[in-house]
C-alpha cells in the first residue's frame, strides 16, 4: 500500500540588499573599491554561507565573477564561501574611465538567492588639485585662497570648501585636527579662488585647505598650501559705528572707532616703518570709498589706543557699511590688515 510522505522545504534566501557604493556612484575606482550588501534570509535561523559577486562592463554582453580566494576576475561563476557582507577590492581590480554594473547573490542552507537589480558604478580619473595661494610669508591678514584643478573630460567644478587652520596635529590629510580660523562650508561655485575675509594670526604657521566637488558628483581629495602672515601684519579689530547728529548742521553724523593699539604697534616696529589707518564705507556692499579725512582723524588718536573717524556725509534712509584697514608702511612694501 502506498505510504504518504509529508515534509517542508526551506525557501531560498531573498535577494540581498545592495548597499555601497550607492547606485549611480561616480568616483575614482583605480585605487580600489569597497562594495557591501545585506543578506536577507527567507527562513528564520538560516545564515549566509557564501556569495557570488558579479560585474559587467558597459558595452559588454558578458559578466565577470570575483574569485576572492585568488583575487582575480573569472569568466565563469565563482562561489566564495563565508558570511562576509562586504568586499574590499585591491587597487587595479577596477579601471577608471569604465562604467560598471555590479550585483551579488547569496547562498544559505536553503540554496542560492536571485541576483537583485544591479547598481551602476562609473569610474572616473581622479582630479589633480593644487592650492597655489597663499604660500610662504604673506603681507595681508585676510588672504584669498587660490587653486588649480584638472577635471576629466566633460566635467568641471561645481562646488568648493575652503578651510584655514593653525596648530594642526601630526601630518593630517584633511582639516579637522587644528584650530579653525575660517570654514566656508560646501558652497556652489565654479571660481578658482575665494576671498576668505578671515584674519590669520600673525607669525603663526597656517594651512589653507581646499576640497572641490565636480559636476559628476566626485569630491577631490583635500589639498592645502602652507603660509604664515608676517609678524608685521596686526590683527584686525571690529570697527563700531555710532549714529549721531552734527551739532552744527543738524545733519546725520557717524562716529567710527576701533580698539587698535596703534601706539604699541608703532613702538614695536623698526625705525623705517610707520602705521596709518583708513576707514572705508560702502552703500551697496560692493564698492568701497574712503571716509573723508579718516587718515587724519585716526592719526590724531594714536595715543588713545583707538582709531577714530567721523563720517559727516551719511544720508538719512541709507544703510551704510564701514570697514577699517591698518597699514604698516615701509620703503619696500605695505602690510595690510583687512576689515
Amino acid at each position: 500500500m502506498p505510504v504518504a510522505i509529508s515534509g517542508t522545504t526551506s525557501p531560498r534566501p531573498n535577494p540581498p540588499t545592495l548597499l555601497a557604493p550607492s547606485n549611480g556612484t561616480v568616483t575614482s575606482v583605480a585605487g580600489g573599491v569597497g562594495c557591501s550588501w545585506t543578506y536577507n534570509p527567507a527562513q528564520a535561523g538560516n545564515t549566509q554561507l557564501g556569495y557570488y559577486f558579479e560585474r559587467q562592463v558597459a558595452g559588454s554582453s558578458t559578466w565577470q565573477w570575483w574569485d576572492a580566494t585568488n583575487g582575480v576576475w573569472s569568466a565563469t561563476a565563482v562561489y566564495n564561501a563565508g558570511a562576509a557582507g562586504s568586499l574590499a577590492f585591491p587597487p587595479a581590480s577596477w579601471t577608471d574611465g569604465q562604467s560598471y554594473s555590479w550585483t551579488v547573490a547569496t547562498v544559505d542552507q536553503a540554496g542560492q538567492s536571485d541576483y537583485p537589480s544591479p547598481f551602476l558604478l562609473e569610474g572616473v580619473t581622479s582630479v589633480a588639485l593644487s592650492v597655489t595661494a597663499p604660500i610662504g610669508t604673506i603681507t595681508v591678514a585676510d588672504p584669498e585662497v587660490q587653486w588649480t584643478a584638472s577635471w576629466p573630460t566633460g566635467y568641471q567644478q561645481a562646488a568648493l570648501q575652503v578651510v584655514i587652520e593653525t596648530n594642526w596635529v601630526g601630518t593630517p590629510t584633511a582639516p579637522g585636527t587644528g584650530t579653525t580660523i575660517f570654514d566656508s562650508g560646501i558652497q556652489p561655485a565654479s571660481a578658482s579662488g575665494l576671498d576668505t575675509g578671515s584674519v590669520s594670526p600673525s607669525g603663526i604657521p597656517a594651512r589653507a585647505w581646499v576640497q572641490l566637488t565636480g559636476t559628476n558628483g566626485v569630491q577631490t581629495a583635500w589639498a592645502y598650501s602652507s603660509f604664515t602672515a608676517s609678524p608685521l601684519v596686526p590683527t584686525a579689530p571690529v570697527a563700531t559705528a555710532v549714529v549721531g547728529t552734527d551739532p552744527v548742521t543738524g545733519a546725520p553724523m557717524v562716529t567710527l572707532s576701533a580698539p587698535w593699539d596703534l601706539a604699541s604697534i608703532s613702538a614695536s616696529l623698526p625705525a623705517d616703518y610707520a602705521v596709518t589707518t583708513h576707514f572705508n564705507y560702502s552703500d551697496d556692499g560692493v564698492n568701497w570709498y574712503p571716509v573723508r579725512n579718516s587718515w587724519q582723524y585716526a592719526a590724531l588718536n594714536v595715543s588713545t589706543g583707538t582709531a577714530v573717524a567721523v563720517d559727516y556725509e551719511q544720508q538719512s534712509g541709507i544703510t551704510r557699511s564701514y570697514q577699517l584697514s591698518l597699514v604698516v608702511r615701509s620703503v619696500a612694501s605695505d602690510y595690510v590688515a583687512g576689515p
